[in-house]
């Protein structure tokens, strides 16, 4: 069970504001985020101006992840209730959002944390930030922040903004994340544009050697963001009817290249996450699209897409993260609630909720986490494949649609970020009444990371057939996959090949993207059905008639078929 808990920055009172203390304090504090430190042998950072400068995590550092699923302020509130009273008589749009409340209340245990050794007041140079350096084993967010920023007496300047109880530990941590990602990895998209020629893996972007990072223009634009947060960390200590987290949430807007009116519903909460999740490059990429080449209008093959649609899709994918209504708006949006129109409320439950399978030797098949916010980085894991910057236009049904996931793989042996990952739709029979199918796509591996993957098969079959198993819902894989689904499925007998076409009711994404649905990339903005795919199927005992939802029908003047206008093969071969 996983739980998304509220941003909770350090605003109590300290009794002394010296900066060790300070940061004794935050270490037995605990404070709840993510890659909560970084040990001075986990991150590489080349001398000014940056040309070569990277970051690296472990995830091994990690305490609880934090991710804001609704807004916290007044109009937050009157939303919601505006919300409640256009759905009294929807009721199944009530239970996708009780599906979202009960999806609050799951929680991922926090990792214990490795208290430093010993901290140092000093700040640390440059040099102590290498790759296998001999520096501080626990550096604090405000030496990181000077020693990125290059300012001296900026990190002891706001150590003790945040021992006055002026600046919490969470709008600090922002604040780091802003220079890490918007100075160390910054890419200037409005500039050189989406494309092939960016990074295909999350590490690269991190490590900030790539082309892309160290091209002039963008050293040219994370130069000019440098000095614009030497003078936001300086405001900091300025009284002012702004919050030192509205004014980190404000540049994050700006430095994203948000519509006007995306920074109008942008709260603290949601950008502080939106950072937390290292989306920066990501809602830039997706933003300036429109500034440059208008990448994403077209698909794959080149075919035109409409363009204004696509860019009016972005700026609502914009509002729902800086608002930290991401994952619920994926669920609620009346395309979303189509898509799912037909499971009952247990079947909707399941669905929604962030499933994780825990294997042998720390190996984690999980599902991304409450917030849903990893899913921007899923597709630089492996392929070679789409991504934000790469294709953008292929990344959108992910995360636009309430039937579309990823399903994970965190493994040990790479402890920087999830390493696998498969596409997971839940799709609908041909038939009437239609049932749910649980569709899973190729496991892809990172390209940087050394693993052996072999193992992970086994585990993500395991996770798919046990979420198939409690949600009575059909399970679909490639062919090949028989002997090993065989050997993990609690009903072996109900494993069999079929030849079935299945139903793609409207994206929410505008387009529809898939290799084995279809042809890559295509608009779908009308129900479709698919040509008759081969697959390995299990069917595991059907749930309760008593438990079913309204049954869904279709009229055949609403439907569209992707692929050739032949009858329905509903035909199979019982696997022994």
């Amino acid at each position: 069970m996983m739980q998304a808990f509220g941003f909770g920055g350090f605003d109590g009172d300290v009794e002394e504001s010296t900066v060790q203390d300070l940061v004794k304090a935050q270490q037995e504090f605990g404070v709840a985020h993510a890659n909560s430190s970084l040990p001075a042998d986990s991150i590489q950072l080349a001398q000014p101006p940056f040309s070569g400068a990277g970051i690296r995590r472990s995830q091994a550092d990690e305490r609880v992840l934090v991710l804001v699923s609704g807004r916290n302020d007044a109009q937050g509130a009157e939303d919601a209730e505006d919300l409640d009273s256009n759905l009294k008589e929807k009721p199944f749009e009530q239970k996708v959002l009780a599906a979202m409340k009960e999806v609050g209340d799951m929680h991922l245990p926090p990792r214990p944390n490795t208290p430093a050794s010993q901290v140092s007041a000093e700040v640390p140079e440059a040099e102590d930030f290498e790759l296998g350096g001999s520096g501080p084993s626990d550096l604090a967010d405000h030496a990181i922040v000077e020693a990125l920023l290059q300012e001296p007496g900026m990190g002891t300047s706001l150590a003790l903004l945040a021992a006055a109880g002026r600046l919490s530990r969470a709008e600090l941590r922002g604040l780091r994340q802003l220079v890490e990602q918007s100075v160390v990895m910054g890419i200037d998209y409005r500039t050189i544009g989406l494309g092939w020629h960016h990074p295909q893996s999350r590490m690269a972007y991190r490590e900030a050697t790539h082309a892309s990072t160290t091209c002039e223009p963008s050293r040219v634009r994370a130069e000019k963001s440098r000095q614009s947060l030497i003078a936001l960390a300086r405001s900091l200590a300025e009284d002012g009817s702004e919050s030192p987290g509205a004014r980190i949430a404000n540049f994050f807007c700006i430095e994203i290249s948000a519509a006007a009116k995306v920074c109008q519903v942008a709260t603290v909460e949601g950008c502080l996450a939106a950072l937390e999740a290292e989306l920066l490059l990501p809602l830039r990429a997706l933003n300036e699209d429109r500034l440059c080449s208008s990448f994403m209008a077209r698909t794959f093959k080149g075919d035109a897409l409409p363009a204004s649609k696509i860019e009016d899709k972005i700026d609502e994918i914009m509002s729902h993260v800086v608002s930290g209504t991401f994952s619920q708006w994926r669920y609620s949006n009346p395309t979303g609630v189509r898509q799912l129109q037909g499971l009952s409320e247990k079947q909707l439950a399941l669905w929604v909720q962030p499933t994780r399978t825990e294997w042998h030797r720390g190996l984690l098949v999980h599902e991304a986490a409450p917030g849903e916010l990893d899913y921007f980085w899923a597709t630089k894991i492996g392929g070679p494949s789409h991504g934000f910057d790469i294709e953008g236009q292929c990344l959108l049904p992910l995360l636009c649609n309430a039937r579309h996931k990823a399903v994970l793989v965190s493994d040990p042996e790479w402890p920087d970020y999830p390493v696998g990952r498969a596409h997971f739709r839940l799709l609908w029979t041909d038939e009437i009444p239609a049932r749910p199918v649980l569709w899973l796509e190729t496991i892809n591996v990172c390209f940087d990371a050394n693993v052996d993957p072999r193992p992970w098969g086994a585990a993500v079959l395991t996770h798919c057939a046990r979420k198939a198993e409690a949600m009575g819902a059909v399970l679909s894989v490639s062919a090949p996959l028989a002997p090993k689904l065989l050997e993990v499925v609690r009903h072996p007998g109900h494993v069999r090949f079929a030849c079935d076409r299945l139903v793609l009711r409207p994206s929410n994404a505008v387009v529809e993207a898939s290799d084995f649905l279809g042809d890559h990339d295509w608009l779908q903005e009308e129900e479709a059905i698919t040509r008759p795919l081969t697959r390995t199927i299990y069917e595991p005992q059907r749930p309760d008639p008593t438990d079913a939802d309204d049954t869904c029908t279709r009229e055949a003047s609403d439907m569209s078929v992707h692929g050739p206008s032949t009858e329905s093969q509903n035909s199979g071969q019982q696997l022994q």
